[in-house]
């Protein structure tokens, strides 16, 4: 018999809240259903409920637009810094973050990457945009940290509001 891995559970998550719904859930449902199923406290554990936003934030296109930022924000705290969808201990240092954007995008509860060829990746898909950078992120600053689905992006979850001034970068 072999372990129940994360996949595993995020996958069970996501049939359990498909049942649920009584339908198939897209990318954009998945955020929805995350956040009845907290709010119902319907997640067996934190691990599971890791998993579950680690999977909805990354598989959603514009996930702060569709779902309410103040609603992220509060499932997130509650679980403190996650890496790969995992509840983890806060690095001693963020490194150099960077975001390919129109200049609007940079504002808010967004993605970041730490590797700045995925940035650049995402700049020859991003019509007229540039790569900002974020330095000296506080660790004890709202950050998350995934690799979800095999995706490779180091991605960061910060939110800037009116706490950084990215830097336009080329």
């Amino acid at each position: 018999m072999s372990a129940v891995t994360n996949e595993d559970i995020a996958i069970a998550w996501w049939e359990r809240a498909e049942e649920s719904a009584g339908r198939h859930l897209g990318s954009r449902d998945l955020m929805f259903a995350l956040h009845d199923m907290w709010c119902d406290d319907s997640f067996e554990n934190d691990q599971e409920f890791a998993l579950a936003l680690d999977l909805a934030w990354t598989t959603a296109e514009h996930p702060a637009h569709d779902l309410d930022v103040y609603h992220w924000c509060e499932m997130f705290n509650h679980l403190g810094f996650l890496r790969d969808g995992v509840q983890s201990v806060l690095p001693d240092s963020i490194p150099v973050l960077y975001r390919a954007a129109v200049n609007e995008d940079v504002w808010g509860l967004t993605s970041w990457t730490s590797d700045i060829e995925v940035a650049r990746s995402f700049q020859a898909r991003i019509p007229n945009s540039a790569i900002w950078a974020l330095s000296n992120v506080e660790p004890g600053h709202y950050t998350v940290r995934m690799f979800s689905n095999g995706r490779k992006e180091q991605e960061w979850v910060i939110d800037t509001g009116e706490m950084f001034e990215p830097e336009l970068r080329l």
